[in-house]
């Protein structure tokens, strides 16, 4: 759910920046891709 959000985020034109903030290592290591 968290990776849905984050993509949808990114396609997003009004945003310059995305931030994601987790204590998982397994999200983090998703996000950075």
């Amino acid at each position: 759910m968290i990776v849905h959000v984050f993509k949808r985020c990114l396609l997003a034109k009004k945003l310059d920046e995305v931030y994601v903030a987790t204590d998982s290592n397994e999200i983090k290591e998703v996000v950075e891709k």
